[in-house]
C-alpha cells in the first residue's frame, strides 16, 4: 500500500500494587500501599504466544493460578524464569477481572504466609514446573507473623 509506513508494535505492561497491613485484610490497619511497573519477561511473552496459538490448536498452556512473594533484591530480566528467591505463593483470591485490554489479578497472603523481608513479586503459571509471567522487585516490606499481605496487578496489552 502505497503510503502506509505505520509500524504497530504489540506488547505487555502491568503494574502491581503491594499493601501491608498490620493484621487481616478485611479488618486490619493498612500500612502501605505502593505501585510500581513490572517487566513481563520473556517465558511471559511466550506464555502469551501460545495462548493466541490455542485459538487455532487444541492444548493451551498451563493458566496463571498464583502470585509469588520473595525476598530478591536483582533487578528483573527478560532472562529471569522464577523469583530470585521465592518465600510463598497464593492463588488468585478471585476470578481475575478483563476490562477491554486489562486484566487484573488479586492474591491474598494472610498472617503467618510469607513473612519476613519482602522485596519481589511475580505471577506464575499452574503445572508441575510454574512458569514466572513477570517479575517486579521493590523496596523492602517486613512482613511480620500478623500482618497481611494483598497484591492487586493489572496487566494491560498494549
Amino acid at each position: 500500500m502505497a503510503g502506509f509506513n505505520t509500524k504497530e508494535q504489540v506488547g505487555a505492561e502491568g503494574y502491581v500494587t503491594i499493601r501491608h497491613f498490620r493484621g487481616n485484610i478485611e479488618d486490619g490497619n493498612l500500612v502501605s500501599e505502593e505501585t510500581r511497573k513490572n517487566l513481563v519477561v520473556t517465558s511471559g511473552k511466550v506464555y502469551i504466544a501460545k495462548h493466541l496459538m490455542s485459538a487455532f490448536n487444541a492444548g493451551a498452556p498451563d493458566d496463571l493460578t498464583t502470585i509469588a512473594l520473595g525476598s530478591g533484591t536483582t533487578a528483573p530480566s527478560l532472562s529471569d524464569i522464577s523469583l530470585q528467591s521465592q518465600l510463598d505463593s497464593a492463588p488468585f483470591a478471585s476470578t481475575p477481572v478483563l476490562s477491554g485490554n486489562t486484566i487484573t489479578f488479586t492474591a491474598n497472603f494472610p498472617p503467618g504466609v510469607a513473612t519476613g523481608a519482602v522485596s519481589e513479586a511475580g505471577i506464575l503459571t499452574g503445572g508441575p514446573i510454574p512458569t514466572l509471567f513477570n517479575r517486579v522487585v521493590f523496596p523492602v516490606k517486613n512482613k511480620s507473623p500478623n500482618d497481611s499481605f494483598q497484591i492487586v496487578w493489572a496487566i494491560t496489552i498494549v
